[in-house]
């Protein structure tokens, strides 16, 4: 076992259960601070070890500790609203809790990092009680002023008992792609278990570990991800806490996710069989997995490094005349850079239309973020060399480089290099 307690890098001990029995699963070298765009060119990032290391006890995959949850969301460039797919599922999720938990307009809904509020809007419009908790003040003002109440703090034990002191009883809690950007996993279940009363539902929604190991997407590895989950280390860490996972179903988000549904375990919610059923093949999957140990890791490292191989060839057969088009300045592109090495100017330009990256630049390679308007209003001679960075939106992002040049070369390089 390569055992990280002795090298002094970052996290020594594994944030979800305490143990010191982590071993080095996949070493992506050193990248900077993936959603801190810079506001000059000029800027040169300081860069962290980016190693995925993974608890041999309760199974949780973390990374090291380098910066304060402040550093990271004080001012978060991350809007969920500017992706349609993203809104279609979320309005079919509101539908489909509310029908499976009979949610009533008195039951209060809680979000927790509720990003811009595009979530709690749908249950909203259903006339539901709804309260979110959201750490970056910038996405927070914009769900205020859409007239979806936000807290801007971090949520935790002190929060929640604030809340319970206002007698704030939520029937659902939702918390979506959260739990891996927690740095104090106890402070934060904690909390949760604090707000559940006998008939509160929590949702989890995560990307799995199992999708990094098996479908190589380690370009979901960045520092704002503290922890990479699994149906087996949440069942874990809740268990700590008076928690306990009684459901789960399989999405299609995120190169692939699972939802999970808990509950106090004092609670009188009852089982879907279906549901139930699903979380106990999903338990049995990553138990045969075996990713709990060192040894399972190794044809995965090899595969992101030909991956990352194949993805620098792409980058440095560039024709002379050719402008290379990133579309998506996402986290996922931060990783996939630093990784890689390709030098600055090997992405001309990055098209994205997130409010809070237009004008900023990438911190590998300094490349600009411009919108898509922006672009086409000052389009250079082609051709066109485009890559898609959050390959998981490609459906929804291929139909819009198509439009900006129908004949443009269009690639995504993970889970492999490949053509659009």
């Amino acid at each position: 076992m390569n055992d990280v307690a002795s090298r002094g890098r970052g996290q020594v001990f594994c944030r979800g259960c305490g143990s010191k029995r982590l071993f080095l699963a996949l070493d992506l070298g050193s990248s900077p601070i993936a959603n801190a765009l810079l506001t000059s060119p000029s800027v040169r990032p300081r860069t962290f070890p980016l190693e995925l290391r993974v608890c041999e006890d309760c199974k949780l995959g973390q990374i090291g500790e380098f910066l304060t949850p402040e550093n990271l969301f004080d001012d978060y460039p991350y809007f969920s609203s500017t992706s349609q797919s993203w809104l279609e599922k979320s309005s079919i999720f509101a539908e489909q809790v509310s029908m499976d938990l009979g949610l009533r307009k008195e039951d209060l809904i809680l979000e927790i990092a509720s990003n811009d509020g595009y979530q709690l809007r749908f249950f909203k419009e259903m006339g539901m009680q709804v309260l979110g908790v959201e750490p970056a003040k910038t996405v927070a003002d914009v769900a205020n002023a859409q007239g979806v109440p936000t807290r801007t703090v971090f949520f935790g034990k002190e929060s929640a008992l604030v809340l319970n002191r206002e007698g704030l009883k939520p029937k659902l809690i939702i918390a979506k792609n959260v739990l891996a950007h927690v740095p104090d996993l106890e402070d934060f279940v904690s909390g949760i278990t604090l707000m559940c009363g006998r008939g509160t539902v929590v949702v989890i929604e995560a990307p799995t570990i199992l999708q990094i190991s098996q479908g190589n997407q380690f370009d979901t590895i960045y520092h704002e991800h503290y922890s990479y989950l699994s149906a087996t280390s949440v069942k874990n860490l809740f268990a700590l806490h008076g928690l306990e996972l009684f459901g789960a179903e399989r999405l299609g988000t995120h190169g692939g996710s699972v939802r999970l549904f808990a509950r106090s375990k004092k609670s009188d919610v009852l089982q879907s069989p279906g549901q139930a059923d699903t979380l106990n093949e999903i338990l049995e999957e990553e138990a045969r997995s075996n990713f709990g140990r060192p040894e399972s890791w190794l044809e995965v490292s090899e595969r992101v490094s030909k991956t990352a191989s194949d993805f620098k060839a792409w980058l440095t057969s560039k024709p002379d005349d050719s402008v290379t088009v990133g579309y998506g300045a996402a986290a996922k592109a931060v990783t996939l850079l630093s990784l890689t090495e390709p030098g600055t100017g090997s992405i001309d330009i990055i098209i994205d239309n997130s409010p809070g990256k237009i004008g900023k630049y990438l911190p590998v390679g300094n490349t600009p973020i411009v919108s898509e308007t922006e672009f086409l209003s000052t389009i250079k001679p082609g051709p066109y060399r485009f890559v898609v960075f959050p390959w998981n939106l490609a459906g929804e992002i291929l139909p819009r480089i198509r439009a900006i040049d129908p004949q443009a070369e269009v690639v995504a390089a993970v889970p492999h290099l490949r053509s659009l």
